[in-house]
């Protein structure tokens, strides 16, 4: 799992460099432009979906005796920092992705706009921030 959590993460980031190179960008219609940050968005999600996913199953602390712990895929690890810190990055690309799919909509107007593209966006940051 863990290569393909990096493997989604390098091609999502690659989007984000592709989508945001002025030769790409200043020749590439908006709507090509906004659907590559839109994809690199999604497979960053899942990226961090799978990241959350391993911070679940990985040994919490030393294990003793010989019967392996529970594995319940929702749940959560409050006592944790790595859960913490996943569980925010989970949120923000989840959040990223509602701005960047926002932004692929040409129909939408000044207050829309701030609501569904800048309003997200900056919660986004925030968890990302937070989670690092």
């Amino acid at each position: 799992m863990s290569w393909w959590l990096a493997a989604l993460f390098g091609v999502g980031a690659l989007c984000f460099a592709i989508g945001s190179l002025p030769l790409f960008f200043d020749h590439a219609a908006p709507g090509i432009v906004a659907t590559t940050f839109f994809v690199g968005s999604i497979l960053f999600t899942t990226a961090a979906y799978l990241q959350y996913h391993e911070t679940l199953t990985a040994p919490g602390g030393v294990q003793t005796g010989s019967r392996p712990p529970r594995r319940r895929p929702l749940r959560g690890a409050p006592g944790r920092i790595d859960w913490w810190a996943t569980a925010v990055q989970l949120v923000g690309t989840v959040l990223f992705n509602v701005s960047t799919f926002a932004a692929t909509q040409d129909d939408l107007g000044l207050v829309q706009e701030r609501r569904l593209i800048w309003g997200p966006d900056l919660a986004g940051s925030v968890c990302f921030l937070i989670a690092s």
